[in-house]
């Protein structure tokens, strides 16, 4: 049976808005090509996008994006009027300047021939007079009151302030939609790393980004990004694709739902109740054993790492512990008090998770080796453990 989509899905305006954010990394990296290192960009700010200069806009950005097959852009378009309205209002209440800034529609709809939003392509049919009487000839026509307050706002202005608004417009239409976007930016970003990790590097570079408009749209920053910044995450970010590296996803921030419990009948948080281990400690042990999991899961899911090698590096781990759990064994046979057993197990634990090995010679996050150790202590049949006699109390 086939779905109907609810008729006030948020759907579209997140998309939208997704979009907006997804561009403006492509036009920051546009300017970094360009070796526009002063770029700054502000999303939210002035406008959808805005490049601004001293924090006042130079380059205003409205995205427009449609998610079937994208519509003509007509003179009465909703999309047209609704962005000259936002524009006219700014012009009028001295938000920003003309003829000093800049204004760009880019929409992945494609322009009617002939239309006031054709004449304002850049290139050689570029006509902003024509494009002018264009707009205040659908104006005077159109009817309803949906985009009335447009109309109104537009017809404000003088009309010298609407030869130069007008003119400053360049529409960019038929752009790429939000799904394509993401092949511009690994267009931009040339080929920083293999070709078979760059689809993790973008992924990488796309939530560093997000979170950066996160913290300004909260407003808990107000500077812009700047192109200085972009580019000194994308060549930190490449070193952690190198052979001896990998990216570290998990450092900060909550940690990751794994999809599946864990509680005191997880078997590696039982090995370490057996060693006595208190439960602020075992909290953080939680944490590790959730970011290592997360984080070995995803290596291999983006192919930055095999199986045989994570195999290897398990491999490893074991051979550091059984050295030492050898050597524990040794120095209390015969030890038959509990709190003796509770203390020496305790003292392999802190040993080996102090320092655990790395996995490659630049990826020393401590949670992955200190998580996996809980990985191999939590396997139906364990691999390492901490209390002497681990294999017959945990089944």
């Amino acid at each position: 049976m086939s779905q109907v989509a609810a008729p006030f899905t948020a759907g579209a305006s997140a998309t939208g808005y997704l979009y907006q954010c997804r561009y403006a990394l492509k036009l920051l990296l546009g300017r970094l090509n360009l070796n526009d290192m002063s770029a700054e960009l502000s999303v939210e700010k002035f406008d959808d996008i805005s490049f601004d200069h001293n924090n006042a806009p130079v380059e205003m950005i409205q995205t427009k994006h449609r998610h079937h097959a994208a519509p003509d852009l007509t003179d009465s378009s909703a999309d047209l009027w609704k962005t000259l309205r936002v524009w006219a209002e700014g012009l009028k209440a001295g938000r920003f300047h003309l003829p000093q800034t800049s204004l760009v529609i880019v929409t992945t709809a494609t322009c009617q021939s002939g239309s006031a939003a054709a004449c304002l392509r850049h290139g050689n049919g570029r006509d902003a007079k024509k494009a002018l009487r264009l707009i205040n000839a659908a104006r005077n026509a159109m009817t309803g009151t949906t985009l009335e307050p447009a109309r109104t706002a537009f017809a404000a202005l003088s009309r010298a302030e609407q030869g130069l608004l007008v003119s400053a417009i360049t529409v960019v239409d038929a752009s790429p939609d939000i799904n394509a976007t993401t092949s511009a930016i690994r267009t931009a970003l040339g080929r920083p790393v293999h070709s078979d990790h760059m689809a993790a590097f973008i992924e990488r570079l796309e939530g560093w980004w997000f979170g950066q408009l996160i913290v300004r749209l909260s407003g808990a920053v107000s500077a812009p990004i700047r192109a200085t910044e972009l580019d000194a995450h994308i060549d930190e970010l490449r070193e952690t694709f190198r052979l001896d590296a990998l990216p570290i996803d998990y450092a900060s921030g909550p940690p990751p739902d794994l999809g599946f419990p864990i509680d005191d009948g997880s078997r590696f948080v039982r090995q370490l109740a057996l060693v006595g281990l208190l439960r602020q400690r075992l909290a953080q042990a939680i944490t590790d054993y959730q970011r290592a999991y997360a984080q070995r899961s995803r290596w291999l899911r983006d192919n930055l790492l095999m199986a045989k090698q994570l195999d290897a590096y398990d491999d490893q781990l074991v051979s550091d512990w059984l050295w030492r759990f050898q050597a524990m064994e040794q120095d209390t046979d015969g030890v038959t008090e509990a709190a003796a057993l509770e203390r020496t197990g305790r003292s392999l634990y802190e040993t080996l998770l102090a320092n655990p090995r790395t996995i490659r010679t630049n990826c020393t996050e401590a949670y992955v080796g200190r998580g996996s150790y809980h990985c191999l202590a939590d396997m139906q049949t364990p691999r390492v453990g901490w209390h002497r006699d681990y294999q017959a109390r945990i089944t």
